[in-house]
């Protein structure tokens, strides 16, 4: 009967950290269905398809976007977090110059970690694959840099969570991630989904980037009437759009979490 009763134990802390924490909670709810989605979608797009050449790099550019944008967010979101997980959140959030430095350098750091990986991954698709992402040309840089300030963006909205509701919002640094793989159709083109769902997805940055570079590299499996800087000036404005948000409500954050000492209890 004891044994069965710390059997028990064990299970019911699981079930008291899975109820209070969001983190917790979404490798049941919500992580699952993104790789039901995203594998899903794309085997019925790959099945659709009646000449599948392009196919394979069609699917590593979403693959090199997702990957730099994914990096640079963690840069940001991280720029906190590790500072919460060494007990010292307070002592460097009252320093001179804090907002500023935060932004910059963790700008920087995750920019500079995502080109170098990309140049990495780059030379090992090209060895291993034939694939060549510089064949993107002039629009490569363009649109890494969009998605740069929307990986920002998000990353400011991320910690400003966490901030202001508490450390179970560092999930939504994982979360997004998958979310965003699906939305903006990394693996298959945003065209398989209903009306709706297509419309959610003209609203993130990543989408019309990788409609752009896809209507260069592969036009053939994109639609003709495509065009690619039309698709770049709104990834672009949307960018800046939610950049400008991802700062304001990052201040706003910082004030409110010294003001309700908020900050003091992570």
């Amino acid at each position: 009967m004891a044994l069965a009763e710390s059997d028990w134990a064990f299970f019911y802390k699981h079930r008291l950290i899975m109820r209070r924490s969001l983190a917790e909670l979404s490798w049941v709810l919500i992580f699952p269905f993104i790789t039901l989605f995203s594998i899903g979608i794309l085997t019925r797009y790959i099945v659709s398809i009646d000449d599948a050449r392009d196919i394979g790099g069609f699917i590593l550019v979403g693959t090199f976007v997702w990957t730099f944008y994914s990096l640079v967010q963690r840069a940001m979101s991280y720029g906190v977090m590790f500072d919460i997980w060494n007990r010292c959140l307070v002592h460097i959030i009252i320093a001179p110059r804090f907002v500023r430095s935060f932004l910059v350098g963790n700008a920087l750091f995750g920019v500079s970690s995502a080109v170098f990986t990309t140049v990495l991954t780059g030379a090992c698709a090209y060895v291993m694959f034939g694939f060549n992402i510089l064949d993107a040309g002039w629009i490569l840089p363009l649109a890494l840099g969009i998605i740069s300030l929307y990986a920002m963006a998000e990353g400011l909205v991320i910690v400003s969570f966490v901030l202001t509701h508490g450390y179970e919002y560092v999930a939504l640094i994982w979360q997004l991630v998958g979310i965003i793989m699906i939305l903006s159709g990394v693996y298959y083109p945003i065209s398989l989904f209903p009306l709706w769902l297509k419309a959610a997805s003209l609203l993130l940055p990543h989408t019309h980037v990788l409609v752009a570079l896809r209507t260069v590299m592969f036009p053939a499996l994109m639609d003709v009437e495509v065009n690619a800087f039309h698709h770049l000036g709104y990834g672009l404005l949307l960018a800046v759009v939610y950049l400008a948000l991802g700062i304001k409500l990052f201040y706003r954050a910082l004030d409110e979490s010294r003001t309700t000492g908020a900050i003091t209890d992570l």
